[in-house]
């Protein structure tokens, strides 16, 4: 898998979690511009069910003229695949909750995705780099305003590090949004 870059983003507001050390997803609201890169694209391969993670056709970019708060939110509109990653976040263990607003404007389904467009995915690795493990924490088609969402997980013992997907699947049309994302463990 190859991941280009897109943008380089990073946290500029409590409602991300800037100010918060359980926060473990670093610009989940799209702010601002500034290095490390923390969310990109990746440019090539296929998931575990072997659909293509990019094609030609997808487009991402930081939508200005809608988000859900602040000044910009997540937005993917193609006929095609698209998957933007958040950068690596080392795995504390545990159960752990992903949450945020996500919305859909004409989002048609893909082909062999049971009916859904677009989404956002968790995606385990282990030590190797090896994907071992993924969590479909909110999937959807249509035409949704912004509504929220929280998704409680847990992964495998041999994931080591995890990412934030954010994916239009292969074949699907129309834009997928979102905004505010946070994750953050759980208590036991």
């Amino acid at each position: 898998m190859k991941a280009v870059l897109f943008a380089a983003l990073t946290v500029c507001s409590a409602l991300a979690g800037a100010t918060d050390d359980n926060e473990l997803l670093r610009n989940g609201n799209f702010e601002s511009f500034v290095q490390p890169p923390e969310w990109f694209f990746l440019a090539e391969g296929a998931d575990w069910d072997g659909l293509e993670l990019a094609s030609s056709t997808a487009h991402f970019s930081l939508d200005e003229t809608a988000p859900h708060s602040g000044k910009r939110a997540m937005k993917l509109w193609s006929v095609g695949a698209i998957t933007v990653a958040s950068a690596s976040i080392p795995y504390p263990g545990g159960s752990l909750m992903l949450s945020g607003w996500t919305r859909a404007t004409d989002l048609k389904p893909a082909a062999r995705t049971h009916g859904q467009g677009a989404g956002i995915q968790i995606v385990g690795f282990d030590s190797a780099g090896r994907i071992v493990a993924h969590r479909e924490a909110k999937m959807l088609s249509g035409s949704h305003p912004w509504e929220p969402f929280a998704y409680t997980f847990s992964l495998p013992k041999e994931v080591s590090t995890l990412q934030v997907w954010v994916r239009m699947l292969q074949s699907a049309s129309g834009s997928f949004g979102c905004d505010d994302l946070s994750l953050r463990p759980r208590p036991p």
